[in-house]
């Protein structure tokens, strides 16, 4: 289920005369790592949610091969396991009944460990990547602005949770991305121009996040919130964080090497720009 819990179209098959396989069949250490894996399907689905709406409007991939972005690399033909959601995570699953490691081949750019921040240092070779059996290796990769959400019990839920931004900074401190998010439920959305679109962008020269909504016609966006930042790429601590050139007073925290801030309470529908001081960060 760690690896299903990344595919577009994850759910358990079984039959009847088979044994039991749902999650709550396994053991509470079993239970525990697919809630993990799903969590983390569950925050990430506003990106899929966007990257959907690209494959409609412009006939774009969700899941790909790494040669899709990487097609001057020959290597990257050969890899099979590896695969990108869009252009900007990487997974890697574990396939080998027992292993603890597995074997990722980096391609040229910059790569971030999801769950430590670390940067990946190398490029265009093989790494061998710890992968204990609680987490599924993950790579982000520098140049991308993640939306993401709030997990819960079912989307119906989820939808309804803070927003947040992932920002991966690339080789010159730079980002950007974007979301796309309507009812859910309609299917005409973007004929009727019924939906929300906003960019993001940051650049690490001036310590700015550009919130930039194009598309405002989705009501509810109205009542929701982007409530956190967190930051890979970022080795100092922000001070004096402001919005829209009023100082505000959010939470900062340092985790491994992941910058987060948190509880911003921006409201969705509005255009916000985010600057900061900064200071070094000592444990750096």
């Amino acid at each position: 289920m760690q690896i299903g819990a990344f595919y577009p179209f994850s759910r358990n098959h079984n039959g009847n005369k088979a044994f039991d396989q749902d999650p709550a069949s396994w053991s509470a250490l079993a239970v525990s790592i697919m809630i993990s894996a799903l969590q983390i399907r569950y925050t990430l689905l506003p990106y899929y949610y966007t990257l959907f709406y690209k494959a409609h409007t412009q006939g774009s991939t969700v899941i790909r091969p790494l040669f899709h972005e990487f097609s001057t690399d020959k290597t990257t033909l050969d890899i099979y396991l590896q695969f990108l959601i869009g252009p900007h995570i990487m997974i890697a699953p574990v396939t080998d009944d027992g292993a603890r490691q597995v074997r990722i081949y980096i391609p040229s750019s910059h790569w971030y460990n999801y769950y430590t921040g670390s940067l990946i240092q190398t490029q265009q070779q093989f790494v061998i990547a710890e992968a204990p059996l609680e987490t599924i290796p993950i790579l982000l990769r520098g140049g991308a602005i993640l939306p993401t959400q709030g997990y819960a019990l079912n989307t119906k839920y989820s939808r309804e949770k803070p927003f947040g931004l992932i920002i991966v900074l690339n080789a010159n401190g730079r980002a950007e991305g974007d979301l796309f998010y309507d009812d859910g439920e309609s299917l005409d959305t973007i004929d009727s121009q019924n939906y929300y679109y906003a960019s993001f962008k940051w650049s690490s020269e001036n310590s700015k996040l550009s919130i930039n909504v194009i598309k405002n016609n989705y009501a509810h966006m109205s009542r929701l919130i982007l409530d956190s930042l967190v930051i890979y790429g970022w080795n100092r601590i922000p001070t004096r964080i402001r919005v829209n050139n009023k100082q505000v007073h959010p939470i900062v925290k340092f985790h491994m090497q992941i910058v987060h801030i948190e509880k911003l309470a921006l409201v969705m529908n509005t255009n916000h720009i985010v600057t900061w001081d900064e200071i070094a960060n000592n444990d750096d």
